[in-house]
């Protein structure tokens, strides 16, 4: 049996009155993030404690992609890996991670010596 969500709190029309008929933001909240937006929240946090859990893992997901993404544009460029660490504060055993997907591939061919992988 499906169980629909009705919220505690009530707004009557005729108290929040909208020319466009659509909810004014002091009853949605979408926009404040307060109001029933609000409710909405607390609500989905007691029904289901895991979605801030996967909420942050797709957030850390994109962010992880993005970093990598940066961190081959800035190796391209000729930034050194003790750079990256340095800029990141990453100590030097979690820098695999820095690396994530990227490779030399992409990086100019320079005629110097080779700098820190």
């Amino acid at each position: 049996m499906r169980v629909r969500w009705r919220g505690m709190l009530f707004y009557p029309r005729s108290e929040w009155l909208s020319a466009s008929g659509i909810a004014p933001d002091d009853v949605d909240g979408w926009e404040t993030g307060t109001a029933t937006f609000a409710e909405w929240q607390r609500h989905l946090a007691r029904a289901l404690p895991e979605l801030a859990v996967h909420d942050l893992a797709r957030k850390l997901a994109d962010i992880e992609e993005r970093l990598q993404a940066a961190v081959r544009a800035a190796r391209f460029a000729g930034v050194s890996w003790s750079r990256l660490r340095t800029v990141t504060n990453t100590a030097t055993a979690n820098s695999a991670r820095l690396r994530g997907t990227t490779d030399d591939r992409h990086r100019p061919k320079s005629s110097g010596p080779s700098v820190e992988p």
